[in-house]
């Protein structure tokens, strides 16, 4: 039985552009890991217009990329997680599982979520846990990033998790993050997808959206 961590607590997620969202998730915060100046990670900064014809930066190192993963920019750290997913070396995907499970609350959303994402691209067996688990992020971006790369990987034992978003049993899920489920159901396909898509298509009650992706 797969563990989904963050149980709720009837605490529905949120979108990050959520107007009735607390306030917008700040910046990193600092860490110990960040004081690398940014003149060290040549792949990761995006070229000004000026340096653009200019003969293209090395990429960065490991190393490198594994610094600014922690970087205080949410942005900088963004980049090299999605430099991790292509990078190669095969540590990355602990590094990127890490970020995903975010058990000491530092990543920000659109870091998750490109760790999330850059997982799903690789067929690496020991994502599946580490996506399953950010299905339930409490941010949606995030969690739908999960489910559409559950949906790209195909895999079976991803496809009680996605009923089970799907269901939503504690009104945890947004109805955009069901419809991810949705897709991604078809997606996988086999008989117990297709059999939840027929009940969910016929079912009156249920979202006319969902059930419209259903169909």
């Amino acid at each position: 039985m797969f563990n989904f961590r963050r149980n709720s607590k009837n605490k529905p997620q949120t979108m990050k552009q959520d107007a009735k969202a607390p306030a917008p998730e700040p910046a990193q915060k600092p860490s110990p890991a960040t004081k690398t100046p940014a003149a060290v990670l040549p792949g990761i900064a995006v070229a000004s217009a000026a340096t653009r014809s200019s003969a293209p930066e090395p990429k960065a190192s490991f190393a490198e990329l594994l610094i600014a993963v922690r970087d205080r920019s949410a942005d900088k750290a963004r980049d090299a997680v999605m430099a991790m997913g292509v990078c190669g070396d095969p540590a990355a995907v602990d590094v990127l599982i890490e970020v995903a499970r975010n058990d000491d609350h530092f990543f920000h959303t659109i870091v998750r979520a490109a760790a999330v994402k850059s997982l799903g691209a690789l067929a690496d067996p020991r994502a599946l846990d580490a996506l399953i688990s950010a299905t339930r992020d409490a941010m949606a971006e995030v969690s739908e990033e999960a489910i559409k790369a559950l949906g790209t990987r195909k895999d079976p034992r991803a496809i009680v998790p996605l009923i089970s978003i799907l269901h939503d049993a504690d009104h945890f899920f947004l109805p955009s993050v069901r419809r991810a489920a949705v897709i991604a159901l078809k997606a996988s396909g086999g008989p117990q997808a297709a059999a939840e898509l027929k009940a969910v298509a016929a079912d009156p009650k249920e979202d006319p959206t969902i059930r419209a992706a259903a169909q």
